[in-house]
């Protein structure tokens, strides 16, 4: 599989940009996170969780854990996004400067030739397959019931997580709106 990570685009000011991303091919991660608009510190929240993603999946992979077991189970991938946004969560009850702070979050964890999928919020997952376009993601409104709005835990059942198999000519994008 190939992989290919491009930067993030200039914010509706055309100054502030709230997006972080990450290509982490060694451990066949790939993240987009974008900070919540009109909530403080969204790009803290953005970067925030993408580190402790890579920091969770790496010390998965270090510690000897069979990924494989974990992955076909797709608990690696809920439970990472889990620690993501509690750790967005855990800093913005630590600091009142980013208090409310908050991040989609869209995440691909690959392994083989299946793809888990975890999601949050509106950032979006397509598949390009045979000439088509899928988008694999439903997006998340921060006022519904999946609450992601910084600050409360939210529910497990706004965490999507799925399985994709993937062929070798399949494009997957990551991308925040």
């Amino acid at each position: 599989m190939t992989t290919e990570g491009s930067g993030a685009s200039l914010g509706r000011d055309g100054v502030h940009n709230e997006d972080a991303y990450l290509v982490e091919e060694g451990l066949g991660l790939y993240v987009v996170c974008d900070g919540a608009s009109g909530q403080p510190a969204g790009e803290i929240a953005a970067r925030t969780a993408v580190a402790t993603l890579e920091a969770f999946v790496e010390r998965e992979h270090l510690e000897g854990r069979s990924l494989f077991q974990a992955f076909s189970s797709l608990r690696v991938a809920s439970r990472a996004v889990r620690c993501a946004m509690d750790a967005v969560l855990e800093a913005s009850r630590e600091h009142d400067e980013l208090r409310g702070m908050a991040t989609t979050l869209s995440m691909l964890l690959v392994h083989g030739q299946t793809g888990a999928i975890s999601h949050v919020g509106d950032s979006r997952v397509y598949l390009h397959r045979d000439g088509e376009l899928h988008q694999l993601t439903l997006d998340h409104e921060l006022s519904s019931s999946h609450d992601v709005d910084g600050t409360s835990p939210i529910d497990d059942s706004a965490i999507d997580t799925f399985a994709v198999d993937l062929r070798a000519q399949d494009t997957l994008l990551l991308c925040t709106d």
